[in-house]
């Protein structure tokens, strides 16, 4: 009853109308459902991979901060474990545990001390390992999840032997795998540049379930360390009736006013995953709003295909409406042959997206390449919620594919319909480009608009816009280059017959296009930004790699001592040896730290070794003078000849002399010169240098000539790459970061293409007693084969072109907008002419040949017969 009430008729008549038509134009309807399930399975795809990272690092967050409130940090990675002592104070507000974290590297494993059978674990586990140094009774009360099981008396003295560790599950699951019982087994860890032996004593319950955790006594590690009495953070968990708002600030505050050199401050787990999340949200979100376009794409298709299956079917709905059925019912039920199309569109997207996720987070991680956060599961998360959200997203574009196309059937009547009338087109030409002009200038006014919250909101305003803009402005393009057309073609029949159709039909022409357009408008502007960006990193590497040989310390290594920078400059075949020092500094505690860069540097001419952009000035006769990226400009308001505060400098001031391109650190960087460093931070200091840069004599020698001259502390401390290397490294992971970016661009050109093919095929169909008047009047089948040949590739050609220049206008809202406010990076825009117009001309031949195919099994049929056809 709810069915026949809805469409006026009895729905098992209704149902079966809707099958039939399905079932006659089944490659289009399928080929409509199948745009509408990849767009709704890239934006799935997407959602479902970042969701599932977040939830890995929430979990192993929650699972490694156990209970905590809060954490007590410093500006710097570590600082003095007096802090704790001061909050001793205030320990009626909150139970506090301090906690140590080191890096280390794996290298062996043996069953036990007196075993002969020894495992590299070096290979196996290159990312090395975390070590949590904790106070195991006050741990008990703040994350009792790290604290071990010690039963027995034996086991305690030797936890605070310093040689007891305790591995997380994944950890421990990871170590079962080569062979060895690890409860019992002793491993061998390098951590800041000395080895020791430890035993495995058990498993942590919980702790760190996705992470690769040993836990240890706090004091054993602090001893082991290169500096001693030193803490990470103190973990704090409020006790039951504290206020949650006050007492903490009042502890912050006077704990602040104590060490005024710490800089402090208390960090929440939830602002933790917020930031976390914040390192790829613009990556994220200009993947989604990719993925968008081809949704939106997918309107498009369904639009054209609606339109012709509507006229295809426009005398057998007035049959229906002459014989009782009313306007909106008849509408409806052409609507819900649409919905039908959207949610089995929905339901492929559904399982093509959640299929896609899987390998997405296997093959790029949880950022999608972008390189910034790392999952170690592919375990994913399917919410209803979600996955409801993205199938109702594929039905409303199905819904508005078919909006026009429906509600045109109210603008003819039952009787104009059956003697073989068409509805009148909604807007004319004029309407529509005075539209598209609106659109453009709207669009020209989000480019004005401030980026929210690092989203350029504006900027993809005017993409949607514009691009919209240059699909009203198709119908007008085709009738002035149809008009310009005219005289030439009076001399061909059949270039006559193409002109004349397209000036009296330029929007049914430009209908055919529009989801050409779209997608190769979509292609081109990304490609253009990709490889602009590709070239801009290409010689940014050339700028800032000027030395033949690079070295950094490994992870878990301290840095360099004063001895070994001597020994490392001394080596032969060298000209010149420079170090550098990397810092990380917490500008806000909702962002991630800044890194300060202290290395060598002419302070007269810093052009010649960083990519300046920008206004350039003098030095600053008395205070430090730094050169900033573009993201501490952007973010943090860092204009050159400002003078700002940086707390690592006793002072605290130094002068901006400029602005520099940091492809590398995209929240932040800011280099100073060593010499001003130093005697900024007292002068007595050496640099503790974490990188090694050096000019070779003979440059074509290679790293390995400095390697064999190290001494086997100094080559397991050190990862030592040549120039050349590095830079086909980087080259590499910038091509993997884009990798979901080339298949959406693929994606979208296939959609664009089979559904150009598809529509100019549909309307050939529908031609059909055209075409078999025109036999009848004595056009040969042959000529009316080159006709419809020379419309598909006239069609192609203007789709192509009108479609690449869109996509020049938007490449350069991405180059100059987008990426300048969602990644703090500026570029030069290049346009590869030769490539673009080889793609272009591939994409138009594959276009012809399949409506030359698709051309001549038409007009096999008897297409005489049709003049037969009752109307």
């Amino acid at each position: 009853m709810i069915m026949s009430r809805m469409f006026g008729l009895p729905w098992p008549l209704a149902r079966r109308l809707s099958l039939e038509q399905l079932q006659l134009y089944r490659f289009r309807n399928a080929l409509a459902a199948l745009v509408i399930g990849i767009g709704v399975a890239m934006g799935l795809a997407i959602d479902l991979v970042n969701r599932s990272a977040l939830s890995e690092f929430k979990s192993a967050l929650a699972s490694i901060n156990g209970q905590a409130d809060a954490s007590l940090r410093a500006a710097e990675k570590e600082f003095s474990a007096s802090v704790f002592a001061s909050l001793q104070q205030y320990q009626a507000n909150a139970s506090a545990a301090p906690v140590l974290l080191k890096s280390a590297q794996m290298q062996t494993l043996k069953a036990s001390a007196s075993s002969a059978e020894v495992i590299d674990l070096r290979s196996t586990f290159p990312q090395g390992v975390e070590l949590f140094g904790i106070d195991l009774f006050r741990s008990i009360y703040v994350h009792p999840q790290l604290s071990p099981n010690i039963s027995s008396p034996e086991a305690s003295d030797a936890w605070f032997g310093g040689n007891q560790l305790y591995a997380s599950p994944r950890l421990w699951q990871q170590l079962e795998k080569l062979g060895i019982e690890p409860e019992g087994a002793v491993i061998r860890l390098r951590m800041e540049g000395r080895s020791e032996d430890f035993v495995i004593a058990g498993r942590l319950a919980q702790a760190g379930s996705e992470s690769l955790v040993f836990v240890i006594d706090i004091g054993s590690l602090q001893a082991l360390a290169t500096h001693k009495d030193r803490l990470s953070r103190i973990d704090m968990r409020w006790t039951q009736g504290a206020s949650s708002k006050d007492s903490p600030a009042e502890l912050l505050d006077a704990l602040r006013a104590k060490h005024p050199e710490l800089m402090l401050s208390l960090i929440k787990p939830e602002d933790e995953a917020e930031r976390m999340s914040n390192l790829s949200r613009a990556y994220r979100v200009n993947l989604a709003i990719l993925a968008l376009v081809a949704l939106l794409t997918g309107v498009f298709i369904v639009q054209s295909n609606m339109q012709l299956m509507t006229a295809r079917q426009l005398g057998s709905l007035a049959i229906l409406q002459v014989l009782g059925t009313d306007a909106k019912s008849i509408q409806a039920f052409m609507r819900f042959q649409a919905l039908l199309i959207g949610a089995i569109g929905s339901v492929i997207g559904l399982i093509i997206g959640s299929v896609c996720a899987w390998f997405l987070l296997s093959l790029t991680g949880g950022d999608l390449g972008a390189g910034v956060l790392k999952t170690s599961s592919r375990a994913l998360n399917l919410p209803l919620w979600l996955l409801g959200f993205h199938a109702s997203l594929g039905i409303l574009v199905a819904w508005f594919g078919s909006w026009l196309a429906v509600r045109s059937l109210g603008r003819v009547t039952a009787v104009a319909a059956l003697k073989g009338a068409q509805p009148p087109p909604w807007f004319t030409g004029k309407q529509l480009a005075l539209s598209a002009m609106a659109l453009a200038c709207l669009g020209g006014c989000g480019l004005l608009l401030e980026p929210v919250e690092g989203v350029p909101l504006g900027a993809y305003i005017c993409l949607f816009t514009w691009l919209l803009a240059g699909l009203l402005a198709m119908p007008t393009l085709v009738e002035r280059v149809a008009r310009s057309l005219t005289g030439p073609a009076t001399k061909h029949p059949i270039s006559w017959l193409a002109v004349k159709r397209a000036n009296y039909l330029p929007q049914s022409i430009s209908l055919s296009m529009t989801g050409m357009i779209a997608s190769v408008a979509l292609c081109v502007a990304v490609s253009l930004m990709i490889s602009s960006f590709r070239l801009a990193v290409s010689e940014w590497l050339d700028h800032v790699l000027p030395a033949d040989v690079y070295a950094r310390i490994q992870k878990g290594e301290a840095s360099l001592s004063p001895d070994e920078q001597l020994q490392l400059s001394q080596l032969e075949g060298l000209r010149r040896t420079e170090f550098q020092q990397v810092l990380e500094w917490p500008m806000l505690a909702e962002r991630p730290p800044i890194a300060v860069i202290v290395r060598a540097l002419p302070l007269k001419t810093p052009q010649d070794r960083l990519p300046i952009t920008g206004q350039l000035l003098d030095p600053h006769p008395s205070l430090p003078s730094v050169w900033v990226s573009e993201a501490m400009r952007d973010l943090y308001r860092w204009e050159p000849g400002s003078i700002q505060r940086l707390g690592l400098l006793p002072e605290g001031s130094v002068f901006v002399a400029g602005v520099w391109r940091d492809y590398a650190r995209q929240h932040g960087s800011i280099i100073i010169e060593s010499s001003q460093w130093l005697r900024a931070r007292g002068g007595h200091q050496q640099l503790e240098a974490s990188d090694v840069s050096w000019w070779l004599t003979e440059p074509g020698r290679g790293s390995e000539s400095l390697l064999a001259q190290l001494p086997e502390g100094l080559r397991a401390k050190l990862e030592i790459r040549s120039a050349s290397d590095i830079r086909a490294l980087s080259l590499e992971l910038f091509d993997r970061s884009f990798v979901v970016t080339y298949a959406l661009q693929a994606v979208a050109l296939l959609i664009g293409l089979l559904g150009l093919s598809s529509t100019l095929a549909a309307q050939a169909i529908a031609r059909t007693q055209e075409l078999a008047m025109l036999q009848l009047l004595g056009l040969h089948p042959a000529a009316c084969t080159r006709l419809l040949l020379l419309e598909a590739a006239s069609s192609l050609a203007l789709a192509l072109l009108w479609g690449s220049m869109l996509g020049l206008a938007l490449a350069w809202v991405l180059i100059e907008v987008v990426n300048p406010q969602s990644f703090h990076w500026s570029m030069p825009m290049r346009i590869p002419a030769g490539l673009m117009m080889l793609a272009i001309g591939g994409v138009w031949s594959i276009g012809v040949l399949s409506c030359l195919v698709l051309s001549k099994q038409l007009l096999k049929q008897p297409m005489l017969q049709s003049l037969k056809q009752d109307w």
